[in-house]
């Protein structure tokens, strides 16, 4: 399939996915940010790098190259933010669960568990499917859903990817509204560095949204890498360190008001699929 091709599809599915209202809240920002402290740290522009198995809440599709490795996230330490937002996820590739959680000053809550798949097509196109239950609670109240995402990943050329995927496009008592997200990523023949940029089409409020992020990362040097990201006001940045197979993260998201920073803490074991892709 061409770019032009591409670009097309994006435009047709972003005309029908901003025709469809949605509802702001925990359960959005629990489905639509995500997880994943190297993509949070990225302003979660990473819908065209879509590495490891926090993809599975990117792009399902990055889920296709070959990995092992278990990772855990205490993604507000302080409790800033939310009372609680944690994650676990298990990635064998090209087969990933991931679970998180967040919890809001008012006692509410929502959990995700998640499986997801990947497969290697032709022509360098990969995709994967991502299926995702959901428990909601609200006080004395708790409704169960699911959701289900769909994403292409395009190896465009050895330095250039082009990824797509359509969030929460199947929902069964689910009040959220599908999202559409199509990105560019460049990196080095050795990955030491990576830039990457997404365009997101969906609604919030009522209200038709088409917003960008972008984010960067630099392998300073063997086992140290640094983070940066733009994500609609909020500076975010990260450091990754390396032992072997054992990999500790660190991110912060500075919030466009003064509301403070939200810190992230988190540890992967195994051989992540960003390092194994090396040349």
């Amino acid at each position: 399939m061409t770019i032009k091709k591409w670009m097309g599809m994006v435009c047709l599915c972003g005309v029908v996915f901003c025709g469809i209202p949605a509802k702001a809240s925990l359960l959005y920002s629990t489905l639509k940010d995500g997880f994943g402290i190297r993509a949070l740290s990225m302003g979660n522009a990473y819908t065209a790098i879509a590495e490891g198995g926090q993809t599975i809440a990117s792009n399902p599709a990055g889920l296709a190259q070959k990995g092992l490795s278990f990772s855990y996230e205490n993604l507000d330490t302080e409790s800033r933010t939310y009372s609680y937002f944690s994650s676990n996820s298990f990635f064998l590739g090209p087969l990933n669960y991931s679970s998180w959680k967040k919890e809001d000053k008012d006692g509410g809550s929502v959990e995700v568990s998640a499986i997801g798949f990947g497969k290697k097509g032709t022509n360098g196109t990969d995709w994967g499917l991502s299926y995702k239950a959901i428990k909601q609670t609200y006080g004395e109240t708790q409704t169960t859903g699911w959701t289900a995402d769909l994403g292409v990943l395009v190896h465009a050329n050895p330095n250039l990817n082009f990824g797509i995927s359509a969030h929460d496009f199947v929902r069964s008592n689910a009040v959220i509204s599908p999202t559409l997200a199509a990105g560019l990523c460049y990196f080095t023949p050795r990955k030491d560095l990576v830039l990457s940029g997404d365009v997101v089409i969906g609604t919030q409020t009522n209200k038709s949204d088409l917003t960008t992020r972008y984010g960067v990362e630099y392998e300073v040097a063997e086992g140290l890498k640094l983070r940066g990201g733009w994500n609609q006001g909020q500076l975010s940045a990260g450091v990754e360190v390396s032992l072997s197979l054992l990999h500790v993260n660190y991110g912060v998201i500075y919030p466009s008001d003064d509301s403070g920073a939200t810190y992230m803490l988190g540890f992967e074991i195994g051989k992540p699929v960003a390092s194994a892709q090396k040349k």
